[in-house]
């Protein structure tokens, strides 16, 4: 191969990796698209059977990235605020419901509702509650959490 050759292959090479890497880039993408929507509100019949919080039909995604989707309803509500839904691939992890009783004017009062999937990783779902005023927080059952929807006349979505 004379240098002419050379230099023409290496120019061809050159000019595929780009090429090479916006496909990549946007494969990844359109993958990443394919498992927000599986996981989003067209997944709230799988929640219902599970009993976990579901993505009201109002929520948008506030942020999303290749691992995590964050769906939103009014910020600074009493109530249901936000979930976060987490992924590997194309596999669900786990879910974050948020909940808030005050609007953290004074003394703030939260429940964090955590569902983890059976997995390739986790060979068994469980559901935790966690309530938090202000810095202190506990694991709280679920009983204890359906009295504190039913104090605050927050209807439950799960």
């Amino acid at each position: 191969m004379n240098i002419k050759q050379k230099l023409f292959f290496l120019l061809k090479i050159v000019g595929i990796i780009p090429i090479l890497g916006v496909v990549i880039i946007v494969t990844i993408y359109v993958f990443h698209i394919i498992c927000r929507n599986k996981f989003g509100i067209e997944f709230n019949t799988t929640r219902r059977a599970l009993q976990i919080p579901i993505i009201p039909k109002k929520w948008k995604i506030k942020q999303n990235d290749f691992n995590m989707t964050w769906w939103m309803g009014k910020e600074l509500v009493i109530g249901h605020e936000g979930k976060r839904i987490i992924f590997s691939g194309c596999e669900i992890d786990e879910e974050i419901d948020d909940y808030f009783f005050s609007l953290r004017q004074i003394q703030s009062r939260t429940l964090q509702i955590r569902y983890k999937y059976i997995n390739s990783t986790r060979k068994k779902d469980s559901i935790s509650f966690i309530y938090q005023v202000d810095n202190y927080a506990k694991f709280i059952t679920k009983k204890q959490a359906d009295s504190i929807f039913k104090i605050y006349h927050i209807s439950k979505d799960y």
